[in-house]
């Protein structure tokens, strides 16, 4: 029996690029990156909109390496803001509506293999009497 496509793609992903902008794999260290940038995407309170500034860090985080974009963020929160604002400076504006549909793709692809806790729950046999 082959390895049926889709099984493939959802471990191994193709790599997705949209104006010419290369996403970065979604690992758990872009998790650990937005966590410690206290992004709102990771941060489960933040009911809210996003701003045009976060929605660019965003951007920038998953178009980068995870180790440089650290490496900007231990430099200081202007070393990276700095760095986005180059970023978002070489977007044209008409390429940010596929770029966010492609982001959408990018995560619901990466998160469709992910469990969690209440994963784990719903599986978990019930214990025996």
């Amino acid at each position: 029996m082959g390895n049926p496509k889709r099984v493939v793609q959802a471990f191994m992903p193709a790599k997705i690029s949209v104006a010419g902008i290369r996403l970065e794999p979604f690992t758990a260290a872009t998790i650990l990156l937005l966590e410690k940038l206290r992004h709102p995407l990771v941060d489960e309170s933040a009911q809210r909109d996003l701003t045009n500034q976060e929605v660019m860090t965003l951007v920038y985080v998953l178009t980068h390496p995870v180790p440089d974009t650290n490496a900007l963020l231990n430099q200081g929160p202007d070393a990276l803001e700095a760095a986005v604002m180059e970023f978002a400076g070489r977007i044209p504006v008409g390429e940010l509506r596929p770029l966010g549909q492609a982001i959408r793709r990018h995560f619901e692809d990466a998160l469709a293999t992910a469990t969690g806790p209440t994963a784990e729950k719903k599986t978990a046999a019930p214990p025996k009497a």
